[in-house]
């Protein structure tokens, strides 16, 4: 073959080999760019699903806190009313004669208005005769002062607000049942013409000073100025509703699945044993929860009641709730969005390391952890000695990355 016949042969093999280059390359091009937007399109996704669970946890967060607002300003700022719906009793007679007491006339010639008396009911003639007659309200109604007056004590729980979104607290909501006799309030139904019942004032009359041994709140007065339901026997039903707080010591290692056991302990501030005793309304110790309102948050289980003495002297009754928390939600907010970024944390390693997308990815997901890791800790109680087991796993991972 001559020089020019091989020169034509090897000129054809090169430019078929260009061409063969070129259609591999674009070919390779095409499989890559597929690639990248696939993995593109896993990074919107992920993150469209973070940002759309962070955004209805803070929503739900704020209507829950405005709910809470609500519902206390309206057990503050309702109208004072007994637990039979009878409003305290405003006796118009005996305020004058309290004013009459209090103002006598400077001179014995002045005129004094005759006004024009009227016809009292027996239940105004009732109440007149029991708060003039009544000697004081400071001494306990008893006739031996050497035996302790015994007072039966109920607890009703309606509602719990709150648990440790404010420290180691519990706020609930409840009624005290309080059941004694007062020897001063007894009367004969025959001379009121068959009146048995009637309510008086609370702070008319003596009452036990129970309150909340573990209290932990800054307000001087946690109950309503209610009345007293008085029967002609002597008996006194008094039942005041109550928003308090309470100390609870909170344990989130199992977060947000975590259970906590906290207590209701109830004493005479005052008074001893050889005072005041205290018993268990109808012999029975445990709360009343027919008026419970269910927490979309909490599921609440009662133990026993306990009855004992602090210090050998004075008598406290103890309730116990065990509180479990409905992890349901903190699933779906926390958990499944810490899952999917774990699995497009794998999608990593499959990238190339000379590719851009591979440091996209990356700063997208180590966002998208932070990100649920403010939520997470926005979420959890305040934490004093233990650390949630979640927590400490998630703070982890978000350092390796």
């Amino acid at each position: 073959m001559c020089y020019y016949c091989r020169y034509l042969a090897h000129k054809n093999s090169i430019n078929y080999d260009v061409e063969q280059y070129f259609v591999d390359n674009i070919k390779y091009r095409h499989v890559k760019s597929c690639y990248f937007t696939t993995i593109l399109h896993l990074i919107g996704i992920t993150m469209f699903f973070v940002m759309l669970n962070i955004t209805i946890v803070f929503s739900q967060s704020s209507q829950i806190q405005q709910q809470k607002d609500q519902s206390s300003s309206k057990i503050l700022e309702k109208t004072p009313q007994d637990f039979y719906g009878v409003n305290t009793v405003n006796d118009e007679d005996h305020q004058q004669a309290k004013y009459r007491q209090n103002n006598p006339s400077s001179s014995s010639n002045s005129t004094i208005p005759v006004r024009k008396a009227k016809r009292l009911t027996f239940e105004k003639r009732l109440i007149r005769d029991l708060l003039d007659n009544y000697p004081t309200i400071y001494a306990r109604p008893i006739r031996n002062v050497s035996q302790p007056l015994v007072i039966t004590f109920g607890l009703t729980f309606t509602q719990l607000f709150d648990l440790g979104s404010t420290g180691q607290k519990m706020q609930t909501n409840t009624w005290k049942t309080f059941n004694w006799q007062d020897m001063n309030l007894a009367w004969d139904p025959k001379d009121y013409g068959g009146l048995a019942t009637v309510c008086l004032p609370a702070d008319s009359i003596w009452t036990p000073d129970v309150v909340l041994y573990n209290y932990a709140d800054e307000r001087l007065k946690d109950w309503r100025e209610i009345s007293a339901v008085i029967q002609s026997t002597g008996d006194v039903l008094y039942v005041p509703a109550i928003m308090q707080f309470s100390i609870c010591f909170l344990d989130i290692t199992n977060f947000p699945f975590d259970i906590h056991q906290c207590s209701l302990e109830y004493r005479s501030w005052t008074y001893d044993n050889t005072k005041v005793e205290l018993e268990f309304k109808d012999n029975k110790p445990s709360m009343d929860m027919t008026a419970y309102i269910v927490s979309n948050e909490w599921k609440i289980d009662q133990l026993e009641a306990q009855k004992s003495l602090a210090n050998g002297t004075f008598s406290i009754l103890n309730y116990t709730l065990i509180i479990e928390r409905k992890g349901g939600l903190y699933g779906y907010i926390l958990i499944l969005p810490c899952l999917l970024l774990s699995a497009a944390t794998m999608v990593v390693f499959w990238i190339p390391p000379e590719s851009p997308a591979k440091m996209i990815l990356t700063v997208s997901i180590f966002s998208g952890l932070f990100l649920l890791l403010l939520l997470l800790a926005e979420s959890m109680p305040s934490m004093n000695e233990k650390f949630s087991i979640f927590f400490l796993s998630f703070a982890e991972y978000d350092r390796s990355i």
